[in-house]
């Protein structure tokens, strides 16, 4: 669960200037998305970039990010974490 809980302090890439969900929107599609704090590794913060391209012809699949090697071994190092606590 120490993923799931990191992964929910970077889940908030764009922070709003105020105004409610419009200025989020807008903030999304006109703005750069804060950079990830550096306890997280170079890696997950490319697989982030990755995710966060704003033109969806440049940005990955959900197919491509799931064969990324980055994620493939981030899955496969959660999973034994999982398995050893069972």
């Amino acid at each position: 669960m120490q993923f799931v809980g990191n992964f929910q302090m970077i889940q908030r890439p764009f922070k709003p200037d105020g105004g409610g969900m419009l200025n989020l929107y807008q903030a999304i599609q006109t703005k750069q998305a804060k950079s990830i704090p550096s306890l997280y590794s170079k890696d997950i913060n490319k697989l982030i970039q990755k995710m966060l391209v704003k033109d969806h012809k440049k940005r990955p699949t959900s197919r491509a990010l799931l064969q990324d090697p980055i994620l493939v071994q981030l899955m496969i190092n959660y999973s034994s974490q999982v398995n050893l606590k069972e």
